[in-house]
């Protein structure tokens, strides 16, 4: 695994990885986290591994405003950053990340960047699905327990949250509150028409495959199926007995990967190498 630090939104530092392939034209998959994620939560990097030794370069981002920095790479030092996070920002970090990808010298000699797909994990999902609409440079789409739809709030909820101007979602793992400026909900609220499923949900063309576990705790199978029904040319895996982190938690001190996780590798390679081949 490789590390790469680039410039991000606002200035940041936008922290990724790669895995590498001994493929030398290989296709290359951008991985996306969830909310309150990173890039090196759980078994993340024996999920990239596993894609490498299948002949796929593995890319793994952090969202410049997901609440860690470079000295901290696991952990959320950066309160202040998760709190002015948006959509649109995360959108813009996923850009930044494909126009670094053309340029990278050694990415460009080892890769076929005409096979670049994205894999999205929880609310990464819709980030994937919109930059999937606007970028040609995605050929294929996965999503793995993502939610349906980023609009997650009662009228009660923003009317409060709009008057306070912030709101704390609590860190069970960390037992941080963390906070949301309302700024988030404004963003949402200025960009429907790019950001609610119910308006671009039809616009999706390409190959995508949802997958999503039957005993998911955090979201529930029935917004997977809703969102199959709503987006066009969809694929369909259900894994039985699987939860929203497919097997594994943070930290993850295993060297091998459940076979929860083993199925929704096969599943999402299989599907993927039907689509480039």
């Amino acid at each position: 695994m490789e590390n790469f630090v680039i410039n991000g939104q606002d200035g940041l530092p936008l922290t990724l990885d790669i895995t590498w392939s001994d493929n030398t034209k290989a296709p290359v998959i951008l991985f996306l986290h969830g909310f309150k994620g990173f890039k090196d939560w759980g078994h993340w990097h024996l999920i990239a591994r596993e894609f490498a030794q299948k002949g796929f370069h593995f890319i793994k981002m952090n969202f410049t405003h997901n609440g860690t920095e470079p000295a901290h790479l696991s952990d959320f030092t950066r309160l202040d950053l998760f709190g002015r996070n948006t959509f649109s920002k995360e959108l813009e970090d996923v850009r930044t990340v494909l126009d670094w990808m053309g340029n990278e010298d050694k990415l460009k000699a080892r890769s076929d960047l005409d096979r670049v797909v994205l894999i999205a994990h929880s609310r990464g999902g819709p980030i994937a699905r919109i930059t999937a609409i606007e970028d040609p440079r995605v050929k294929a789409l996965v999503t793995w327990g993502s939610i349906g739809h980023l609009n997650r709030f009662t009228d009660k909820e923003l009317e409060i949250w709009k008057k306070e101007g912030v709101m704390y979602v609590e860190n069970s793992r960390t037992n941080q509150s963390m906070p949301l400026n309302y700024s988030l909900a404004e963003d949402f609220l200025s960009n429907k028409e790019r950001l609610d499923i119910q308006h671009y949900g039809g616009k999706l063309k390409k190959p995508y495959l949802i997958v999503h576990g039957s005993d998911d705790e955090t979201i529930s199978l029935k917004e997977a199926q809703s969102m199959k029904d709503m987006v066009n040319h969809t694929a369909f895996h259900v894994i039985q007995n699987g939860d929203h982190g497919f097997g594994a938690v943070h930290p993850w001190t295993a060297t091998d990967i459940p076979e929860i996780t083993e199925e929704l590798i096969e599943v999402t390679s299989k599907f993927l190498s039907d689509q480039l081949s």
